[in-house]
């Protein structure tokens, strides 16, 4: 497999607004991805074959509704699912992150659904990510769950951090 660095221009192509639109084990900046595309570095994730497996991006962010700092974002086209595309793209990823000087990297996940984003989620805490817990307040009574049982029971997005 290999990264391939591309420009997205605006409109964003077909192929990739249907499956962020899909949502297809997209995590990073949910619903206003749209917004963060366009003049950021994208990158294709090429299977051995060559062919699209996904894309993966970062994208900065700063504001109230979210960590400010870098956010991970990789978008797994369902025949790739399960066969490493994510985990290459996230070890590559963060590779460049240290390269440029990013320090700490945020993702989200949108859900808790079973059949993909509570994969997901497990999958970043095996990969070294934590999840960042009541960032307003709201859910002191998560505070004694594991992080497991944080990110199995928690059906709001949740943003996770890693340090590089």
């Amino acid at each position: 497999m290999k990264l391939v660095p591309e420009a997205v221009p605006f409109p964003i192509p077909p192929a990739l607004r249907e499956l962020l639109t899909a949502k297809v084990l997209e995590y990073g900046t949910g619903g206003g991805v749209y917004e963060h595309l366009p003049g950021n570095p994208v990158w294709s994730i090429l299977l051995e074959d060559d062919s699209v497996g996904g894309y993966a991006w970062f994208a900065e962010h700063r504001g109230p509704h979210s960590p400010e700092g870098y956010h991970l974002n990789i978008a797994v086209l369902p025949p790739a699912q399960g066969a490493g595309v994510g985990t290459f793209a996230l070890s590559a990823l963060e590779s460049h992150a240290r390269s440029v000087g990013i320090t700490e990297l945020f993702c989200q996940v949108n859900s808790n659904a079973p059949s993909g984003s509570y994969r997901v989620r497990r999958w970043l805490l095996r990969s070294g990510y934590s999840p960042l817990r009541d960032r307003d307040g709201r859910y002191s009574s998560c505070a004694k769950l594991s992080d497991d049982e944080y990110i199995r029971d928690n059906p709001l997005p949740v943003y996770f951090r890693k340090s590089l």
